[in-house]
C-alpha cells in the first residue's frame, strides 16, 4: 500500500509497504519529523492491514529513537496525536523530549532597551498598518501624525515598518516633513502593536519571539491562572474567566503574537536588509516584559506571570524556576533580577503599571471602584451588579498580588488609579529623552481633564520623572484603547542616537 503527499502526477510517494527493507530503513532516516507524524497518522487509518500495521510500528519506533533531533513544533504535533496512534504509553518519552528541546541562546545575553528614564530612549519605532488596498485607517494615521510631531519637537529618531503602499500614504501628506525616518518595507503589516512585535536589544540587534505552539502556550497560561486566581473568583463566573472568548470581558489572554505572524514579518524584513534576527526563548509579548533598573542601578526585568506560565506550558516545565533561568540567560542578568509580577487585572503589565525607574513602580488602584460596586450591589442585587462587583474583586485581587510581587522584588510601589477602560490609560506610554537628555512621557489622550491634570502633577511635579507629558489625540486614543492597546503598545523604544 502506498502513502503519498500531494495529488495527481506530481504526488510524492512517502512510503510503500512493498518496498525492500533497505529502502524502508533509508526512508525512516530521511523523512522530516513533521512528515513522519503526518505519515503515521495516515497509516493509522489503515492499521487493519497487517502490512501497514507492521510498518506503522516500525516507523513509530524509528521516530521515538530520533526524538532528540526533532524540533519542538513536531514534538508537540506527535504528543497531541499519540491517542490517535494508540501510543499513549510513549507520552513520557515525548514530553521529556519537548522539555529538552531548548535552542541555544542567541541574544548574546544582551537585554532589551530599558523602558525607564535610564534608557534615554531617543529612537521610537512604530508599525503603520493600512486597510485593504492600502486604504487609510484614521486611528493609525492619527497616531502616525502624533509620533511624527513628537519626533520633530523632541528631536527623536523614527523607524517605521509598513508596506510600500503605507509608505506612500504617509509621504503624500508630508507627515515626516523635516524628519528622516528609517523605513522597513514589508509585504504585509501583521500587527499595529510594535511593542509586542519585536525587542530592540541594547546591542542594536533585533530579537523576536521564537516559534511557539499556540495550544501549548494557552494550556500553560490557563493552568497558571487557575492555580493563582482560584481564591479570587466568584464560582458563578469561573467558566467565563477561563474561556478563550469569555475571558475578554474579564482579563483577556495575551497571546496575540503567536496568533498572528509578527515573527515571520520581522524576520522577513531583516533578511531583506541582510540582517539576522535574534530570538527570545520565552513567551513574553513586549507589554509583558519591562526592563529597567532597581534602586541600586542594576538591570532588572519585570515579567508578567501569564508569560511565565505560558512558557512553562510550551516546554512542559514543572514550576517557574526553569522559565526564570531561561529568561535570565536570554537577558544576560542574574536570575534573582527577573521579577515575576502578577497581571494587574490586565493581559499585559504595561496596561496596569508604569515602571518609572530606580526601583519605583506606579501600580493601578481600583479599590475605590470596588467599594462603589459593592454598595451598588447591596442596593441593586441584580445580575449586572453582581457581575460588575465580581470583576472588580478579581481586578483588585490581582492588583494586590502584583503589589506583593513587586515588593518581594525589592521595588517601591505607589498605588494610583491611572486607567479607566477606554476613557484613559496613563500607564501605557513611552518614556523618551530629548536632545538635552530631559525625559518626556508620551501617552494616551483623554477628554477627562481633571485626571489628566492630576497625572501630570504626579509624574512631573511630585515624582519628577519627566519634564512634560505629551498625549495622543483624544478620539484616536479612545479607538485604540477599545482595541486593547494604546500609545505604549504602538511604539517601541530603540537604542541609538538620533
Amino acid at each position: 500500500m502506498r502513502f503519498k503527499t500531494g495529488f495527481g502526477p506530481t504526488a510524492t510517494v512517502l512510503w510503500d509497504t512493498d518496498w525492500a527493507p533497505e529502502r524502508k530503513s533509508a526512508a525512516m532516516r530521511e523523512l522530516p519529523s513533521g512528515s513522519s507524524v503526518s505519515l503515521l497518522l495516515d497509516m493509522s487509518k489503515k492499521r487493519d492491514d497487517q502490512a501497514v500495521l507492521a510498518d506503522l510500528n516500525a516507523l513509530l519506533g524509528s521516530a521515538l529513537r530520533q526524538l532528540g533531533t526533532w524540533p519542538r513544533r513536531d514534538l508537540h504535533f506527535l504528543r497531541a496525536n499519540l491517542p490517535v496512534l494508540q501510543a499513549q504509553q510513549h507520552l513520557r518519552a515525548v514530553e521529556n523530549a519537548v522539555t529538552a528541546a531548548v535552542r541555544p541562546c542567541d541574544t548574546g545575553g544582551v537585554p532589551p532597551q530599558k523602558k525607564t528614564p535610564a534608557g534615554k530612549t531617543r529612537v521610537i519605532a512604530f508599525n503603520y498598518k493600512t486597510g485593504q488596498r492600502d486604504v487609510r485607517k484614521s486611528t493609525e494615521f492619527d497616531h502616525a501624525l502624533f509620533f511624527a510631531d513628537q519626533a520633530r519637537a523632541l528631536k527623536l529618531g523614527l523607524r517605521v515598518l509598513t508596506t510600500e503602499g503605507g509608505r506612500q500614504d504617509l509621504l503624500k501628506d508630508d507627515v515626516f516633513k523635516g524628519l528622516d525616518p528609517q523605513w522597513t518595507i514589508v509585504d504585509q503589516v501583521a500587527s499595529e502593536w510594535a511593542e509586542d512585535s519585536v525587542e530592540h536589544l541594547q546591542s542594536g540587534e533585533v530579537a523576536v519571539l521564537e516559534e511557539f505552539n499556540a495550544t501549548a502556550l494557552r494550556a500553560g497560561l490557563v493552568a497558571g491562572r487557575q492555580a493563582r486566581w482560584a481564591a479570587l473568583l466568584d464560582a458563578t463566573y469561573v467558566n467565563d474567566v477561563f474561556d478563550p472568548i469569555g475571558s475578554k470581558q474579564w482579563v483577556p489572554e495575551g497571546l496575540l503574537v503567536v496568533a498572528g505572524r509578527t515573527r515571520e514579518m520581522v524576520e522577513s524584513a531583516l533578511e531583506r536588509q541582510h540582517r539576522r534576527a535574534r530570538h527570545l526563548r520565552f513567551y513574553a509579548e513586549g507589554g509583558n516584559l519591562i526592563v529597567g533598573e532597581n534602586a541600586a542601578g542594576e538591570t532588572i526585568a519585570l515579567v508578567g506571570r501569564d508569560s511565565i506560565a505560558a512558557t512553562a506550558g510550551e516546554y512542559l516545565f514543572v514550576g517557574d524556576n526553569p522559565v526564570l533561568a531561561l529568561i535570565a540567560e536570554d537577558l544576560g542578568i542574574a536570575v534573582q533580577r527577573v521579577i515575576p509580577v502578577e497581571q494587574p487585572g490586565k493581559f499585559h503589565l504595561d496596561m496596569g503599571l508604569l515602571f518609572v525607574g530606580k526601583g519605583v513602580v506606579l501600580l493601578n488602584d481600583s479599590r475605590a471602584q470596588l467599594e462603589e460596586a459593592e454598595a451598588r450591589l447591596t442596593t441593586y442585587p441584580n445580575d449586572a451588579s453582581r457581575r460588575h462587583a465580581a470583576k472588580l474583586r478579581l481586578q483588585c485581587g490581582l492588583e494586590d498580588l502584583a503589589a506583593r510581587d513587586l515588593a518581594a522584588g525589592g521595588l517601591t510601589v505607589h498605588r494610583h488609579k491611572l486607567e479607566s477602560g477606554t476613557v484613559y490609560n496613563f500607564f501605557n506610554g513611552e518614556l523618551v529623552a530629548d536632545e538635552r537628555d530631559q525625559v518626556h512621557y508620551l501617552t494616551n489622550g483623554t477628554s477627562t481633564e481633571a485626571v489628566m491634570k492630576s497625572f501630570v502633577t504626579l509624574l512631573v511635579n511630585e515624582l519628577k520623572v519627566a519634564v512634560a507629558v505629551h498625549t495622543s489625540p483624544v478620539g484616536a486614543a479612545e479607538h485604540s484603547l477599545e482595541s486593547q492597546g494604546g500609545v505604549g503598545c504602538r511604539i517601541k523604544g530603540a537604542p541609538g542616537p538620533h
